[in-house]
């Protein structure tokens, strides 16, 4: 079955008092994220920011490289530069899950919703996200494919998390972040990355995993300052679309 998503309101955010520098009034149109499920399974577009993770066969590998990136680290590719994230720190707002084909080009030629046909291929989300750069928080497109999904996966269960009632009453840590009007603030996920050696081929990989945790005061301030920033507005305006129009053509080879 496709992803249900279910529409974000203002007043998800539990009544309290929010911490200084954490309130907002409003909320970008791209901002108004739905929340997506990953379909029940049996055990391209305009330019804009996105994060991608350095692997031996990357088409730009020198490029990274040059950039301080070193292989099996994810990266943010932004302002015509690369930035390496140590480690990749993000806010899910939105993500449509997929079971993809690839060829050896890295083009994909089959997608399914349906996570039960394991023919369609291997596991994959597209998400709109929300980048810790550090000093600044920078929206972009993301893909969590095949060893890269668990991540992928921690963040749509993360802001699922964050959009039930009781998200509050899991500790002093929630009800901070709770007291942001929208689910995808109010928790961050922070990937980890570790070499492994495939038992099946012999092939080294980077085996990925995501870690929630609700948004600190420092991220929660970070954020309501950004939304102030238009170039943020805009950056958030041109990954939207970026992300819509991934999912529409794969929607296309969709079955």
């Amino acid at each position: 079955m496709p992803p249900v998503k279910t529409l974000v309101k203002k007043d998800d955010a539990p009544a309290g008092e929010a911490a200084p520098g954490t309130a907002v009034s409003t909320l970008p149109e791209w901002a108004r994220s739905t929340a997506p499920a990953i379909p029940d399974q049996p055990l391209g577009g305009p330019s804009s920011n996105f994060v991608g993770q350095l692997q031996e066969n990357t088409g730009k590998k020198a490029a990274l490289q040059a950039a301080g990136v070193q292989v099996g680290e994810f990266y943010l590719s932004a302002d015509s530069a690369y930035f390496p994230l140590r480690p990749l720190r993000f806010m899910l707002l939105e993500a449509t899950a997929y079971r993809t084909a690839m060829d050896a080009a890295g083009t994909v030629t089959k997608a399914s919703r349906d996570f039960s046909d394991k023919s369609s291929g291997d596991e994959h989300i597209e998400a709109l996200v929300i980048v810790d750069a550090g000093d600044r928080l920078i929206p972009a497109k993301a893909s969590f494919r095949k060893a890269q999904w668990l991540v992928g996966k921690a963040a749509i269960d993360g802001l699922q998390m964050a959009m039930d009632p009781a998200f509050p009453s899991k500790g002093d840590a929630y009800k901070v972040a709770a007291q942001f009007p929208a689910p995808f603030g109010r928790v961050v996920v922070t990937a980890s990355v570790q070499r492994r050696v495939s038992k099946t081929s012999g092939k080294p990989y980077f085996a990925c995993d995501g870690t929630v945790t609700p948004s600190s005061v420092t991220d929660l301030q970070k954020l309501v300052s950004s939304m102030k920033d238009d170039a943020f507005i805009a950056a958030g305006d041109a990954a939207k679309k970026a992300y819509v129009a991934r999912c529409e053509q794969l929607d296309k080879l969709c079955k």
